[in-house]
């Protein structure tokens, strides 16, 4: 089942949820003040690993060849 993003207007309490596409819709009861919460639009993020990638997380620099200005 998708988590889903709730805000809760009166206390703005942002909080998750996990339920089904066909809920996803309705209200849910903010877990700190029991008012009406709305789902609101969350990004996900998706990350991928790679050589190049953990080369500059650890602080290298691109490969030659590999966004080099210089050539």
């Amino acid at each position: 089942m998708p988590i889903y993003e709730y805000v809760c207007p009166k206390c703005n309490l942002k909080f998750e949820l996990r339920c089904s596409f066909s809920e996803s819709s309705e209200e849910a009861p903010c877990p700190n003040c029991q008012s009406s919460a709305k789902r609101v639009f969350s990004a996900f993020g998706i990350s991928s690993v790679s050589e190049y990638g953990q080369h500059l997380a650890r602080g290298g620099k691109p490969r030659s060849g590999v966004f080099d200005s210089k050539k």
